[in-house]
Parts: C-alpha cells; sequence; structure tokens
C-alpha cells in the first residue's frame, strides 16, 4: 500500500508518453513489489488522463481516477487508484468504483485474486489549508460527476462529509492520499494551533475509529505529515510496518509505504463450507462458531469411517488419535490467531 506522491504524470508536448517523473513512479511501484497505490494532484484531465490509465494497463496496473480540474493556465488535483492486477481485481458490480467528490475524491473495492479478502480503497486530495485559511474565492471543480463550485472552508466541510459517509459503507477500509492536515498529536508534538480541517480531518478518524498508520516523521519539506494511511478497525489486520520514502524531486512529497498482507485462499475443503470466507475470526459470532465446529466434527468423523475396513481395531484407533490429534492442533493454531488478531 502506498500513498503520497505528486506531480503532473503527462507530458502534452510528447503525446502517449509519461513524463520522466511519472516512468519513476511506475519503476518504483514495480520495484518496490506494490500492490496498491493511490497518486494524488496528478494534474491530469481528459486526453492526457486516458493517456496514463492506458500506459498503466499496458504495464500490469488497473485503475480509477477522478480527473483534474482547471485552475488559472494549468490543471490541478485528481487522484488516480492504481492496483497489481496479478493480485487485485476491481470487483463487480456499479457500485464498485465511484468518484466521490470531483478531482478530490475516489473510491474502488478490489478483492485479492488469492483469496476471499475485499478492500474498499478510497484516494483523498484534499485542499491545500494555506489557501483556505486566507479564505480564496471559489474553486471550480470538474470531473466525472459533472461540475461545482464550493467557497473556503465549505468546500472543505463538504470532502470530509462525503468521504466519511464512503468510510461508513463498508468496513474493511483503507483510506489513503494527500490529506494536507494533521493529527492532533502530531500538532500538540510540533506546537502548532490547528486548522479547521486539521480539526475536521481527526474527527473522522475518531468517529470511525481509523488507525493512523504514522511514519512518525513529515512526508512533506521536513514540517509537516499530511500524506496518510488510514485503516478501519475490520483492515488494520491487513497492514503492517509504516515507512517514509524520499519524493521524486527536492521539496516533492514522501511516499508512505505499508505492508500488506493478505492471505492465500484456503482449501475449499480444508474444514467444511460453512466457515466464513474472507471474515476475521475475532468477528465470527457464536453461530458462526457452531457452524465451524460442525464441520469439523463431521469431517472427522468421516475420515474415520473411511478408515474402518483398512485393518483391525488397533490400528482404527491409532487412525483416529492421528485425526484427532490433527483437529487439536488446528484449533490450538485457531485460537492463538484469534487473540493475536484481538490484541492487535
Amino acid at each position: 500500500m502506498k500513498a503520497g506522491w505528486q506531480g503532473p504524470l503527462y507530458d502534452p508536448n510528447l503525446r502517449a508518453r509519461l513524463t520522466n517523473k511519472a516512468q519513476k513512479i511506475v519503476t518504483e511501484l514495480r520495484e518496490g513489489e506494490a500492490s496498491i497505490a493511490v497518486l494524488t494532484d496528478i494534474h491530469a484531465a481528459g486526453e492526457e488522463l486516458e493517456a496514463i490509465e492506458a500506459h498503466l494497463l499496458s504495464v500490469g496496473w488497473g485503475c480509477v481516477s477522478t480527473e483534474g480540474y482547471r485552475e488559472a493556465q494549468s490543471t490541478r488535483g485528481g487522484v488516480v487508484i492504481v492496483w497489481d492486477v496479478m493480485k487485485w481485481k476491481l470487483a463487480k458490480g456499479a457500485m464498485s468504483h465511484r468518484v466521490i467528490v470531483p478531482g478530490r475524491v475516489v473510491s474502488a473495492t478490489l478483492k485479492s485474486v488469492e483469496s476471499a479478502t475485499a478492500l474498499k480503497v478510497i484516494g483523498v486530495y484534499a485542499p491545500c489549508r494555506g489557501r483556505k485559511e486566507k479564505g480564496g474565492g471559489r474553486q471550480h471543480m470538474r470531473g466525472t460527476q459533472g461540475t461545482h463550485e464550493a467557497t473556503g472552508h465549505e468546500e472543505e466541510m463538504d470532502m470530509w462529509d462525503a468521504t466519511e459517509e464512503e468510510i461508513e459503507k463498508d468496513e474493511n477500509v483503507i483510506v489513503a492520499g494527500d490529506m494536507n492536515a494533521e493529527t492532533k498529536e502530531t500538532m500538540a508534538v510540533n506546537g502548532r494551533e490547528r486548522s479547521r480541517q486539521d480539526v475536521r480531518f481527526q474527527q473522522m478518524i475518531t468517529r470511525r475509529e481509523l488507525t493512523h498508520m504514522s511514519v512518525g516523521r513529515a512526508t512533506y519539506r521536513d514540517k509537516s505529515e499530511i500524506d496518510h494511511v488510514l485503516a478501519t478497525t475490520s483492515a488494520r489486520q491487513y497492514l503492517k510496518e509504516p515507512e517514509w520514502r524520499q519524493g521524486q524531486t527536492v521539496g516533492d512529497h514522501g511516499a508512505v509505504w505499508v505492508k500488506m498482507v493478505v492471505a492465500e485462499a484456503e482449501d475449499a475443503e480444508a474444514y467444511g463450507k460453512d466457515r466464513p470466507r474472507g471474515i476475521a475470526l475475532r468477528h465470527m459470532d457464536e453461530e458462526d462458531w457452531g457452524k465451524y465446529a460442525e464441520a469439523t466434527v463431521t469431517r472427522t468423523r468421516q475420515e474415520v469411517d473411511e478408515t474402518n475396513g483398512e485393518g483391525g481395531a488397533a490400528e482404527r484407533i491409532r487412525q483416529r488419535q492421528r485425526i484427532l490429534g490433527e483437529e487439536a492442533e488446528t484449533i490450538t493454531k485457531e485460537a492463538a490467531e484469534k487473540l493475536s488478531l484481538i490484541h492487535i
């Protein structure tokens, strides 16, 4: 999982060619074995964005995006969520990907190729705190859902409200990107006063019980930790070891990398078909555990019955002991994993 790169990805003077910076980013994603990434403030829209998406697809990356918007004589904003097609695939259905806020927020629901795990990834590029604090003029936002206007703090609040509503819809959710906001802990350590955007960012984290995968340092110009990866309680189990990596150019945002661990799919016949697939053990209620236990006992009896004709009573007893021993070891391991997940 990666978040934090910014800057133009497409060179309009060289048709169908990515900028050198964008090519370096794609190379770093591949060499770093990233499986999912969020790219923000891509400075691209229309044909430029289509060219970027076509190139990503040609080198093995699926993607969804919200295009940038015009500001003065340039294109600003825009967010792209990309994933390795050998590891993830876009979920089926009309709601599998959505532009939440044009130019600012986009979401994609991805399914693991190797397991039943499904994750919603929300990519965010928030307005700059400094510009909004000065009360700047109206912002024209263009994207796949049309054009709208918002002024000052109104735009900030609308964006955070929309993002929070999108988080509420699913359990396994990861939010990543340039939030242009910091946690209250970071602001307190640095002795800075929080802006309205910092407060709203913290409110979202608190209300949705998000885990902040902090790198413990500034991600932008050695002064602000504004690039973040956040996870809901359910999605937290897949994320480990956040780290910061240098940006592509001097003064650029650094990249936040988080190790992602998603278990491979188990044998469908291993413990019966009644065991919930893709659900953490800590989320299994009493009824789920009952079904799992019943399927385990049934499988044990079946294996013992299949050995009844292979030897005498002593051999059958040894076979039963072996099978019960294996089941006891498996149940012990499951219990240990459950306790481990509870204490994350």
